[in-house]
């Protein structure tokens, strides 16, 4: 038989290679050897559930695969207390090459395997061949759809993938020309969007993700204090955040949100790089709109540590709910219901979470007859195959988009306007004037500033919803004294046309004012404090702040609350 290896990339049932099956090598490891003398590689054998009568074949990624010049190679299998022993002795070596190559003169492999203190016995599995292959690089990216519950992974397979990886078996798995998921534990193409923490050493986390997270949660005890991370998408609003980190035996560290995202995606990245044997360089992230609502009483924020105690029926909570999933079903279709838009669309698809809400579908039939309208069974109702095509909309709507782009099938036009952001941002003057440094709903860039005296540095930002409410109240302080001199020439260079000059030349002695523009890419604003003293320019350290973020934003769907 003949077995064909990539480098760094792991080796799994998928891949099809196979010997038949022997019970006291289940669960064994085997050495690829060359030559009789030379150690190529290491493996496990593995039984797969419903299958008797084979072992698969398996590797790790990060276990090396080295070529050899003597290209007779043979697989030794070996009994479970010989395998140990192999092990143990890879493991004292330290798991090098070199350590490698001393566990087989040790063993006795190629040698008679008698007369040796340590000698062990094993099977051998004569190979043809052994090709170890740079691993496939993909002409397409890989579209990642990070969701609140759950996220999904995919790639397009051309024909120019299938004929580099032409000979291997795993390609009975895939079709040529067409979209492919990643497939994670258990044949899921489903992973919970979870982060789970295996144990803390020397300050640095060992994460686990996806299902494994969740069964880790699930297995523990309540006073098992150690971290999960659900719902990690609503941190993006603030991904520079720390978070405290602890495993079961008390040992903490801290760690900023975007390194634990971070490591949740180059888990992605790997299993589906193992799965599809590829290089992956290009990544499109599918981020679907997430809709949100807040809870806001008496013109304030408050946090209540006891709640009264409320007896609701599922027709009230229906009566709570209606109002607000109303509004934001409104603010999005009544524009194209009024300028006749609606009928220009063949159709309109609409996933996540909300729209699984039987308030959110009557809501759109205001604006739709029901009869054109048609929803995916719920609940219950709904088969696992309907959940996970709801699911893999988004992915396969960015692969087929780049793909039609790639081949020329279709003609695409951008055409790409300025996001309008339904909130403001005001600040009062030294005269108690307020001033609206911040308006998202206009598309043009402007930079607004508002004055103060150097005397009075604090300056309060009022963030407001679409109704002028205040949602938030935010505080920007600073130190003049601690500002450094600039010219405008390194204003701009930092912060480009965001800061004019004429707005500047025209601070006066002793005036501070801080300058605010809106990012809409990142969903909020920067504030930056810019001074005159005895006739020179000093400017303070720019300030990021979202629009939402955990302070004041409240979301009904993502199960925690």
């Amino acid at each position: 038989s003949r077995l064909i290896l990539y480098e760094g990339r792991s080796m799994d049932e998928a891949d099809g290679i196979r010997i038949p099956y022997r019970r006291e090598l289940e669960d064994t490891n085997a050495l690829l050897v060359s030559g009789g003398t030379k150690l190529c590689g290491i493996f496990f054998l593995h039984k797969k559930d419903g299958d008797e009568n084979q072992l698969y074949v398996m590797k790790r990624g990060k276990m090396p695969c080295r070529r050899a010049e003597i290209k007779d190679y043979d697989l030794y299998c070996f009994s479970q207390q010989d395998s140990d022993k192999i092990f143990e002795l890879y493991k004292t070596g330290g798991g090098s090459a070199q350590a490698g190559e001393e566990m087989a003169r040790e063993t006795g492999i190629g040698s008679g395997i008698s007369g040796i203190e340590t000698a062990i016995e094993a099977r051998c599995i004569p190979l043809m061949d052994v090709e170890i292959r740079k691993p496939i690089p993909l002409r397409m990216p890989l579209a990642i759809d990070f969701g609140s519950t759950n996220t999904t992974a995919g790639v397009y397979l051309d024909a120019q993938y299938f004929e580099n990886a032409k000979g291997a078996l795993f390609l009975s798995n895939f079709q040529k020309n067409s979209i492919q998921y990643t497939v994670f534990e258990d044949g899921r193409r489903l992973m919970p969007s979870v982060v789970g923490t295996v144990a803390v050493k020397k300050g640095r986390p060992r994460f686990v993700f996806g299902q494994k997270a969740v069964d880790l949660s699930n297995a523990c005890y309540v006073d098992e204090g150690f971290s999960i991370f659900y719902d990690m998408k609503r941190w993006i609003s603030d991904y520079d955040k720390e978070e405290e980190i602890t495993d079961r035996e008390g040992r903490r560290t801290f760690l900023v949100r975007k390194e634990i995202i971070k490591a949740y995606f180059e888990h992605i990245i790997e299993v589906t790089e193992n799965q599809f044997k590829c290089e992956i360089k290009p990544i499109v992230w599918v981020r679907a709109d997430k809709w949100k609502m807040s809870i806001w009483e008496k013109g304030e924020l408050s946090v209540c540590k006891e709640f009264p105690r409320l007896i609701l029926n599922l027709y009230e909570m229906n009566l709570i709910m209606k109002g607000d999933i109303y509004g934001v079903i409104r603010k999005f279709m009544e524009p194209m219901y009024r300028e006749g838009k609606l009928r220009d669309f063949s159709f309109l698809k609409l996933t996540g979470q909300s729209c699984k809400i039987d308030i959110f579908k009557e809501a759109m039939k205001e604006f739709i007859p029901g009869k054109m309208i048609q929803f995916k069974r719920s609940g219950r109702e709904r088969t696992e195959k309907e959940d996970i095509g709801l699911k893999m909309n988004c992915v396969d709507g960015a692969l087929k988009f780049m793909r039609d782009k790639r081949l020329g099938y279709a003609q695409i036009e951008y055409r790409s306007d300025k996001p309008v952001l339904p909130y403001t941002v005001s600040a009062f003057t030294h005269s108690g004037e307020e001033v609206e440094l911040v308006n998202g709903f206009w598309r043009e860039e402007e930079t607004r500033y508002v004055s103060r005296n150097l005397a009075d540095v604090t300056l309060y930002l009022y963030l407001k919803d679409t109704e002028g409410r205040v949602r938030y109240q935010f505080c920007f302080e600073c130190e003049p004294a601690l500002f450094g001199e600039v010219t405008y020439e390194q204003i701009r260079q930092r912060y480009g046309e965001n800061i004019l000059q004429k707005e500047t030349d025209s601070i006066r002695n002793q005036e501070i004012r801080f300058f605010a523009w809106k990012r809409c890419m990142d969903w909020g604003y920067m504030i930056v404090p810019v001074c005159r003293r005895e006739g020179r320019l000093y400017m303070g350290e720019g300030s990021f702040y979202p629009f939402e973020h955990e302070g004041w934003v409240r979301n009904f769907f993502d199960g925690m609350r």
